[in-house]
């Protein structure tokens, strides 16, 4: 029998350490959330509804400030209750690690507190967080139903000057300086005799028009490397006592923090990561009825985490109503469910996860956020998480393969433009971080319109010495591009690939240096030098192409541009407003106007021509495109065990027609979702306002 026991532990932690090589269904479930007060019958019930809906996972808080109730005493109870009725009705764990919220018996500065996002303050905070997450660890580690720790909730809070991380940020700029006082005393302006001596400011967080900016910019970038430290510090820690289980997080509003997330070097000690997208706050530049694009927009800032395989994690998403607790108010009914659900499995979702499946009884949060009505009843929300597992479970062998497809397009972002637009920006949209989100999510949605898959990455992130040609990358209103990448990108434009730039793009390097005044090193790829950025307060700034019928809309901003060896596309020799270059064997385009905000705001069938005769050879090559510039679909496309996956979502308010335009060689349709009246003969397509479609192709 002990023979039998240690082959059967052998081989669950081979099976965990393995599971991501295996195919896998996408599983839904959600955050079951467990407090004191809380009967076993209530406990048992929310597992015992999930399972009777055929939700297969349960992410669960072990909240410190609940379980350590004296100095070293710690009673688990609800959250052993817990994890009994998760294995009475067979529903897998995701245990959530709070070790930077300590109990208020360890720690004064919890009093109050349900929970926050801060991360550890005090180097003397770590023991006990350690012997918080060995407790916890050794409790569960051996729970059949556990499958993944998750590190912490949502990280990616804007820095604060604790006393931990203030002594951080001196090491770290003793290490920027090189030890060199005088070189930051000279950049910062002030008089500090050693790095010991630097003492927080406000500026670090805010800068007003006459202070130096180089102190913000040093803290905003100590930041990310800070908070990565912290979390490969709890990996650390849980490793120590379990070296068995995978380890996952979520980072949150990602629109707004996608700045102090370093994913690169998160792959060193994460498994898979997920993110946190609800509407109500990470979504609340989209209307409602583009709330897909914000969603597919979050998964694909993701996928680029994982090189290989490209799965991800919707870790959470919104599970129903709120009221107060959050910055926009939302009720999102079945359609908005469905659209949810199948906007994340079109990005390679392989969990999604709501918040939450049973509401908190008070708090923020109390009787909000949930998937069960009130009373632990079953909601259309749930009937229609019920109905899109059944689908996936009918398409079992299909869905349990998907990859992406990819294309050879990449929208390029660097954190150096974001900290750059909060630092000088304002209420102004053209020149806010807004703007640079609608920039970038202009050409997302567009290419979505297509049926294209993009991504997203962050400059330092992507391959530019892969020596594949055809490829495209997009900086849209990049403004601050960093100097040591020059080579990287000049010689990736040179061997046969495509730039192209848009609004204030290539204006600042990562220092916030101007390159209109240093000199900008991009110049001859480009081919042109910019003028001027003429600002024509409340102008709808028009730039007409000279061969085409293009007339592009811009928000104020009209970059002004002296040709040298490009072509000149909008404007004239002289004076031109936008360019063409050949570089090498590839080119470069430059339209230094702020296009994406307008388009954003408000489709214009000029943005549209402009995309599409930008990337037209990758379109007219992709197995499946949508023949569509101007109406609000999206397509999405899964390549899986020598067949396809079309999803199809009619964001619009509106009946659509249009066409799915199939080059591959799986001819044979089969309609799993949706109406089997939508699809026609030859790819055409109509769908009903916010209708969702899905085909199997074989």
């Amino acid at each position: 029998m002990k023979i039998i026991k240690t082959f059967l532990t052998l081989f669950t932690a081979c099976l965990f350490q393995v599971s991501s090589a295996f195919a896998q269904l996408p599983e839904i479930g959600g955050e079951v959330w467990i407090e004191p007060g809380q009967t076993k019958e209530q406990i048992d019930t929310f597992f015992r509804i999930m399972k009777e809906n055929k939700m297969t996972t349960a992410r669960m808080f072990i909240m410190w400030n609940q379980i350590e109730t004296d100095p070293g005493v710690f009673d688990f109870t609800p959250y052993d209750m817990a994890f009994e009725a998760a294995e009475k009705y067979n529903i897998k764990v995701v245990a959530t690690l709070t070790a930077a919220e300590p109990a208020p018996c360890v720690n004064k500065r919890s009093n109050y507190q349900l929970h926050t996002h801060l991360i550890i303050e005090d180097r003397a905070e770590y023991p006990a967080a350690a012997r918080y997450i060995k407790q916890v660890v050794d409790r569960y580690k051996k729970h059949p139903m556990l499958e993944y720790w998750w590190l912490l909730n949502e990280p990616g809070q804007y820095p604060v000057p604790s006393k931990l991380a203030v002594e951080e940020f001196r090491q770290w700029l003793k290490v920027k300086y090189a030890g060199d006082i005088r070189l930051l005393n000279k950049l910062w302006i002030t008089y500090f005799p050693d790095f010991n001596s630097i003492e927080y400011s406000p500026v670090w967080d805010k800068v007003d028009g006459w202070s130096s900016q180089i102190a913000y910019y040093d803290w905003q970038k100590f930041w990310r490397p800070f908070l990565t430290q912290y979390m490969q510090w709890v990996s650390d820690e849980v490793k120590k006592h379990d070296d068995k289980h995978p380890i996952t997080v979520n980072p949150h509003t990602v629109y707004d923090n996608l700045a102090r997330y370093d994913f690169a070097e998160w792959r060193k000690f994460i498994d898979i990561l997920g993110m946190s997208i609800h509407p109500s706050w990470a979504l609340t530049d989209f209307q409602k009825h583009h709330y897909a694009y914000g969603i597919a927009g979050c998964c694909e800032l993701m996928t680029g985490f994982h090189k290989d395989n490209n799965e991800i994690w919707v870790s959470e998403i919104q599970g129903g109503s709120n009221i107060f607790s959050g910055w926009a108010p939302g009720a999102p009914d079945k359609t908005d469910i469905e659209q949810w659900l199948w906007t994340s499995i079109g990005c390679n979702a392989k969990r999604v996860l709501y918040w939450s499946v049973n509401p908190r009884p008070q708090g923020n949060e109390a009787g909000e956020w949930a998937l069960f009505g009130y009373g632990d009843k079953v909601s259309e929300r749930v009937r229609m998480t019920t109905d899109v597992i059944d689908c996936l479970y009918k398409n079992k062998k299909v869905f349990s393969e998907t990859k992406l497809m990819e294309t050879p397009i990449t929208i390029i972002t660097t954190p150096e433009s974001r900290f750059m637009f909060d630092c000088r920006g304002d209420w102004r949209e053209f020149r806010n971080s807004k703007s640079y989100l609608k920039s970038y999510m202009a050409w997302y949605i567009m290419l979505m319109r297509l049926g294209l898959p993009v991504q997203i990455l962050e400059a330092k992130d992507y391959n530019w010495d892969d020596a594949d040609q055809g490829r495209v990358v997009i900086f849209p209103n990049t403004i601050s591009v960093p100097s040591t990448l020059q080579d990287k990108i000049k010689g990736f434009v040179k061997r046969g690939n495509k730039l192209i730039a848009d609004g204030l793009a290539f204006q600042f390097d990562e220092e916030s240096r101007s390159y209109g005044v240093v000199g900008n090193p991009y110049e001859d790829m480009f081919g042109a030098s910019l003028l001027d950025v003429m600002y024509q307060m409340d102008s709808d700034v028009k730039i007409n192409f000279n061969d085409s019928d293009i007339v592009l809309s811009a928000s104020d901003l009209r970059g002004e541009l002296i040709p040298t060896t490009a072509q000149v596309l909008a404007g004239t020799k002289e004076m031109a407003y936008a360019t063409r270059n050949k570089y090498g064997k590839g080119e470069a385009v430059w339209v230094p106007h702020v296009i994406g905000v307008r388009e954003f705001n408000q489709h214009d069938s000029n943005y549209a021509k402009f995309v599409f005769s930008e990337v037209e050879n990758v379109y007219n090559k992709h197995p499946f495109v949508l023949d569509n510039k101007d109406e609000d679909l999206m397509m999405q496309t899964l390549q899986a065990d020598g067949k396809y996956v079309t999803i199809v979502i009619n964001c619009s308010l509106k009946d659509v027609n249009s066409k799915i335009i199939n080059r591959s060689a799986k001819q044979k349709a089969e309609v799993v979702w949706g109406s089997k009246s939508a699809l026609g003969e030859g790819g055409s397509i109509n769908l009903q306002p916010r209708e969702t479609l899905v085909i199997i192709w074989e």
